[in-house]
């Protein structure tokens, strides 16, 4: 596919473009997965897309994942090969992380492996070579044939396994609801509130495309084409990641003659609606790139001031959502546009010294391009203007809680409210029938004492007669 090759020969490119640089002094790199098979989201359980492409499984990294993410290290290892000792693996100079995600651990470890080349592992000494082997009572003669393979070497090839360490998810994944409870009801007016231009986008999609892939797809009505998220998560992600993975397309082309690139295009304003509108937005996007931002800051601080235990590199392995955080947060505070995300895309901020005036900068790279070069201090100053504090960010995330519990009160209110005034009309009842029960008790003995007074008037004067 052509943008396979694109993108190959770009990275070759800038590979050959850059060379170490010696005024650098830290760099954090935040890399989106490589190529990976679609979400199959539909519940398909063959792992067959609705382009005919037959994968592994859903959302796994590959080859050209692979091999994208292994460029990505070779360039990484020219680069920075002043910043970091790549000849022999130095824990302390370089810190890796990743989401808890197979593609991801997979992207990561193919970019270290092109980092630390195989052979930069230490021999074993003829005493340590004796005592090498596992408490295992019998050891197979296929494992002691295999492992004559390895000579002197501590692993085959001297290939470091390098540990890999999960990020934070409530640092990292702020747009999940598990990580902030308020974030679904947020993207759901945000859903809400693009719901015309989803329904002008989707109506021009079908315009352009219902009929064909109608048909291609087999369906008796074209209702599919106004589900956004049937478009988004089935059409749009399948065929970029058939797309981004070299696949043949000829019996869509022969069945629909749509054109390849122009429809490609097309996939990429689905993916960039859903990302910039939908998942999350300029406020969100600041308080979600916040604690990542912070760090970066306080890791550029600690070399600064020389603290020795400092990390030189700090790599995180992550996803399009996450990038996207950083890429809103750049573009409020520093206006730099937002760009689409493709598979393997990364960014950079490096922290140089400027050897004639002493003075630090930070350049901020994506996809190889430098979009910001600016004095440390000016950049930090914005950048710690710009992050959401711990609090605001679990006020904004509780936000929910705190409306249920505000609805809450309002009920017991309601209901205290209720039950007030609906004693006081017991009260008040309750007194008017004691005055009135009062009141006929007294009528009614007054009435008895008249009458008994009579009787022994009549009484008094019959005795007079007799």
């Amino acid at each position: 596919m052509k943008i396979t090759a694109f993108l190959f020969i770009n990275i070759f490119l800038q590979i050959f473009r850059c060379s170490p640089d010696e005024n650098i002094y830290f760099v954090y790199e935040h890399v989106r997965h490589g190529a990976r098979s679609p979400l199959f989201a539909d519940g398909n359980k063959h792992y067959i897309d609705h382009f005919g492409s037959k994968w592994e499984g859903p959302s796994t990294l590959t080859s050209v994942g692979k091999r994208t993410h292994y460029i990505i290290g070779v360039q990484n290892r020219i680069k920075y090969s002043s910043l970091v000792n790549f000849s022999k693996l130095i824990s302390k100079e370089i810190q890796i992380f990743s989401t808890n995600s197979v593609r991801t651990l997979q992207s990561i470890q193919a970019e270290l492996q092109a980092m630390y080349l195989p052979g930069t592992l230490e021999p074993l000494t003829e005493e340590e070579l004796v005592i090498a082997f596992p408490p295992i009572q019998n050891i197979s003669s296929r494992v002691l044939k295999e492992i004559k393979n390895l000579n002197r070497s501590t692993i085959i090839k001297g290939i470091n396994v390098f540990p890999i360490q999960f990020s934070s998810p409530k640092k990292l994944r702020l747009n999940e609801p598990e990580y902030c409870p308020y974030i679904s009801k947020y993207q759901s007016q945000l859903k809400n509130n693009m719901k015309n231009e989803i329904n002008t986008f989707l109506k021009h999609f079908d315009e352009k495309y219902g009929e064909k892939l109608q048909k291609y797809l087999n369906k008796t009505n074209r209702d599919f084409m106004y589900d956004f998220d049937f478009i988004e998560l089935i059409i749009a992600d399948e065929f970029i990641c058939n797309y981004f993975q070299g696949n043949n397309f000829s019996d869509f082309i022969n069945k629909t003659q749509i054109d390849i690139e122009e429809f490609f295009n097309y996939t990429k304003q689905i993916k960039n609606f859903y990302l910039f509108h939908i998942n999350i937005d300029e406020k969100t996007g600041v308080m979600a790139a916040s604690p990542q931002m912070k760090e970066i800051i306080s890791h550029m601080n600690d070399i600064i001031q020389n603290k020795s235990q400092a990390p030189k590199m700090i790599i995180h392995g992550g996803h399009d959502t996450t990038i996207n955080y950083i890429q809103y947060f750049m573009h409020y505070t520093f206006q730099i546009p937002i760009t689409y995300i493709p598979f393997a895309a990364n960014i950079f901020f490096e922290l140089h010294k400027n050897e004639s005036n002493k003075n630090f900068y930070v350049e901020y790279i994506f996809d190889g391009v430098s979009l910001l070069n600016l004095d440390y201090d000016k950049f930090r100053e914005k950048v710690l203007e710009a992050i959401w504090s711990e609090e605001k960010i679990n006020n904004f995330c509780n936000l929910e809680q705190e409306e249920k519990s505000e609805n809450d009160s309002e009920k017991f209110k309601t209901i205290s409210f209720v039950l007030l005034i609906t004693n006081a009309v017991f009260f008040i009842l309750t007194v008017i029938f004691m005055s009135l029960f009062i009141y006929n008790f007294k009528k009614i003995k007054k009435q008895k004492l008249s009458l008994d007074l009579n009787d022994s008037i009549l009484a008094g004067v019959g005795k007079e007669n007799n």
